[in-house]
């Protein structure tokens, strides 16, 4: 479904059409109607599967999450990122593409629940900086060994607002930490706090930032739509958020910060069955950078309550050790 800005830019077309007095009017009145029925089809699809408007209930509509004990959120995520660094003079391109599993693990006492991120089947395209002193495809083959071992839990209220941001092992290679960031914050904008209340359309709420590295989120209700006469009821909420924390840098403290706009296409079953993000991360550590995240869930409830082996394993001549550090043995004493 295109966005409001391109039904938009084919109305103004349109517009533009019936002004223009130079044109015969039977032509002039032809050529509007087609881009009519254009901007229909740009706005709502062609042909019986096209997406349409579904009118709230009475009363306004009731949004909510999935989030219930044992619910697992299968999906796929495609991330796009073009990083400004200082000193290189030729922007990095950062891509991954990957499955993914949210599943819920618990109720906390107070109501939120704990949600581990899994990922797998990764396809990295990832330029790093020289001073990792690792080649692209090196890169790629860490991160593959790495993730498949690696999980990522973070809080959300029971109305889904994010308490606490995705963090994974302690100890993990540092070259994989843009990385990590990034699958984290993708599974994270899946959710944000719904209204108590059912809403109406067009209505905004403010969901403001609670705890470091997580956003406030001015949202609005766009309406709710189907696609099809027997597809799923979406709820479309439009998210404009931003986020701020210190961070430590050689030349001391400095912020970083990251804002950005999210489209998010909630069922009436409580799954966030895809996401749309185009954002900006102002880092000094790792430099500017433009992302695009689209991200697609379905709920499947088969995850399991096991937890995932996470390497805690930090001597490089191990076996079992995942990272760049070499192994220097200690010649054994000479009797």
């Amino acid at each position: 479904m295109a966005s409001f800005h391109d039904a938009a830019l084919a109305a103004a077309t349109i517009a533009r059409v019936r002004s223009a007095d130079m044109r015969p009017p039977l032509r002039r009145l032809a050529l509007a109607g087609a881009l009519g029925c254009l901007a229909l089809c740009v706005t709502a699809g062609c042909g019986a599967d096209r997406e349409h408007r579904v009118r709230p209930p009475k009363g306004g509509a009731k949004l909510h999450y999935a989030l219930d004990v044992g619910t697992s959120l299968d999906g796929h995520l495609r991330i796009g990122t073009t990083r400004k660094v200082e000193g290189i003079s030729d922007p990095l391109t950062q891509s991954v593409e990957c499955d993914a599993r949210l599943f819920v693990v618990k109720a906390e006492a107070d109501g939120s629940r704990t949600i581990r991120a899994t990922f797998r089947s990764v396809d990295l395209d990832w330029s790093v900086p020289p001073e990792t002193g690792l080649s692209t495809e090196a890169f790629a083959k860490l991160a593959a060994t790495t993730l498949k071992e690696t999980e990522m839990r973070f809080t959300v209220s029971a109305r889904g607002k994010v308490l606490s941001v995705p963090v994974g092992a302690q100890r993990r290679p540092p070259e994989l930490e843009g990385l990590l960031d990034t699958l984290g914050r993708a599974a994270a904008l899946a959710f944000i706090e719904l209204p108590a209340g059912p809403v109406e359309r067009d209505q905004t709420w403010l969901d403001n930032a609670t705890a470091p590295g997580t956003h406030r989120n001015d949202a609005r209700f766009d309406g709710l739509s189907r696609r099809g006469k027997s597809g799923t009821v979406t709820a479309n909420l439009a998210v404009r958020f931003v986020s701020a924390i210190e961070v430590a840098t050689p030349s001391g403290p400095r912020r970083r910060q990251v804002e950005g706009e999210t489209a998010v296409g909630l069922s009436d079953k409580g799954v966030p069955l895809h996401i749309r993000t185009e954002l900006r991360d102002f880092d000094p550590l790792r430099g500017t950078a433009v992302q695009e995240i689209h991200g697609s869930w379905n709920r499947t409830d088969s995850g399991d309550q096991g937890t995932t082996d996470v390497q805690d394993i930090d001597d490089p001549c191990d076996a079992d050790y995942v990272g760049t550090t070499p192994c220097v043995k200690t010649p054994a004493p000479q009797p």
